[in-house]
């Protein structure tokens, strides 16, 4: 097991410098967003899987009950949130999944899980360089954390507010925050 001190980690940004947490899609994250995990030295290496922890940071319970104030009421649950992964081999890129992968899981009450583990299948065929990454590229939701609509939210609210109507104010946008990463290959 690697953990992210001994990875190149980067984002759509650039280089992210590790120790308390990081920002995994940088600080408006957003679909297209992705986490970019450098790993060196395995040429000859044959693995059949990767598996990839994250530790998440200060996760709220449920997203349906963080974002209730944003619209359409209900539209944001634990299982909005979805990733595609890939594999770099330095000069071909591959899918490694057939189909988005879940961000988050939840326990058997609902309730996120601080921890993820991701095992990513490795296609035999895909070719192993010495500078191998694998990229996770944030693809669902639109609506992403919350970013983009929560200024058009917030004077929706104030112009309620101002006409003396009671409105429902959102929870600041979700910025997904990692508190630990470690990669493994099998």
């Amino acid at each position: 097991m690697k953990d992210a001190n001994s990875l190149k980690i980067s984002n759509q940004i650039g280089p992210i410098a590790q120790g308390t947490g990081f920002l995994p899609f940088g600080p408006v994250a957003a679909r297209g967003s992705y986490l970019k995990i450098e790993f060196e030295g395995i040429a000859g290496v044959k693995a059949r899987e990767i598996s990839l922890k994250l530790v998440w940071l200060n996760l709220p319970t449920n997203f349906g009950v963080y974002f209730q104030g944003y619209q359409p009421k209900n539209a944001i649950s634990n299982h909005s949130f979805y990733v595609d992964f890939y594999w770099n081999s330095g000069a071909d890129l591959y899918l490694f999944n057939d189909r988005p992968l879940e961000l988050f899981t939840e326990d058997t009450e609902g309730s996120l899980q601080h921890e993820r583990v991701f095992d990513l299948i490795i296609d035999p065929k895909w070719i192993y360089s010495n500078n191998c990454s694998i990229k996770m590229a944030l693809v669902g939701s639109e609506f992403a954390f919350g970013h983009a609509v929560y200024a058009e939210i917030m004077l929706k609210a104030a112009l309620c507010a101002a006409n003396g109507e009671q409105t429902e104010l959102p929870n600041p946008p979700f910025t997904p925050k990692v508190k630990k990463l470690s990669l493994s290959l099998n």
